[in-house]
């Protein structure tokens, strides 16, 4: 036996279980402590757990405001953006019209000129044809009045 055990089995048979209680008391009041202590540091660390669990949440909450601040800056643009492409998409369908206008308003006129320089090729024929025919029906026109008929033909 060790010398511990004896001494506490002497004190028991010797009748003196005060040193006993005493020791006791002590080994129990330093497993208490102990215990508490253990416990104590564990709160300790728990707590520092959750205040750090805590900062990482604030932190993620505030990156998520900014991330939300610059999705919504980013869909403004974007609205911006298509405002102006439907703007354009307006005015070069407006010009598109008004070209395809423009041509038609050009087919109309070239065909209108051709018609009318048609209509005097066949007048002017038709003078000549009967000066040709009537030769006594033509009359001396002048010099002045040449010049200004002879330019008609130019």
């Amino acid at each position: 036996m060790s010398g511990a055990v004896k001494t506490a089995l002497g004190l028991l048979g010797g009748g003196s279980w005060l040193p006993l209680a005493v020791v006791a008391g002590l080994s129990f009041g330093a497993g208490i402590g102990g215990a508490w202590w253990i416990a104590h540091q564990r709160i300790l660390a728990v707590t520092a757990e959750r205040d750090q669990a805590k900062q990482a949440a604030d932190l993620a909450q505030q990156d998520v405001a900014r991330w939300k601040a610059a999705s919504d800056l980013r869909d403004q643009a974007i609205a911006l953006r298509d405002a102006q492409l439907d703007a354009q998409n307006a005015a070069v369908e407006q010009l598109h019209v008004s070209l395809d206008k423009a041509d038609q308003a050009a087919a109309t006129a070239e065909q209108q000129s051709r018609d009318a320089r048609a209509q005097f090729d066949q007048r002017t024929h038709e003078l000549e044809d009967a000066a040709h025919a009537q030769p006594s029906d033509v009359r001396d026109l002048g010099p002045i009045v040449r010049k200004r008929v002879d330019r008609l033909f130019d």
